[in-house]
């Protein structure tokens, strides 16, 4: 009898190594649609700042602000005295921009955890640890609809 290697399966795609066209394919699709999740929640929150302008010193805002939340979770870093929303507002969208998918993966699922971003209906496939960043595990890829 011979030993039969286990496959495993992530939104109907067979997860392998090195990673198949499939895997990647899908989780170009799925990483656009969380970026763009995220920016439209950074978006709202930089909306909802009221009377402040893009020349606001960023200092103003407490760490527990939504907007340094996300802000945060997206760069990696605080930002101090000297920079102003409009300088944090375009070092967040290139951080989107050019974020990795494993970063993605991470943060994204903070980001539900603490209700910024809405959750998804497929996640990244090919990264660990276990996300909760997904409606529904069972819901096929969108590549493969």
């Amino acid at each position: 009898m011979k030993n039969q290697k286990s496959t495993n399966m992530e939104y109907g795609i067979e997860i392998t190594k090195p990673w198949s066209s499939q895997m990647y394919e899908h989780n170009e699709v799925v990483s656009f649609k969380m970026k763009n999740n995220i920016l439209k929640s950074w978006n709202k929150l930089i909306g909802d700042l009221g009377d402040m302008n893009m020349d606001t010193p960023w200092r103003l805002f407490k760490k527990e602000d939504d907007v340094v939340k996300l802000q945060k979770s997206i760069t990696g870093f605080s930002f101090g005295e000297g920079f102003s929303i409009g300088d944090v507002v375009r070092e967040v969208k290139d951080e989107v921009e050019f974020m990795p998918n494993y970063r993605l993966h991470e943060e994204y699922d903070y980001l539900v955890s603490v209700n910024l971003v809405p959750k998804v209906k497929c996640g990244l496939v090919g990264y660990v640890p276990e996300i909760n960043y997904v409606v529904d595990q069972n819901t096929p890829s969108p590549i493969l609809r």
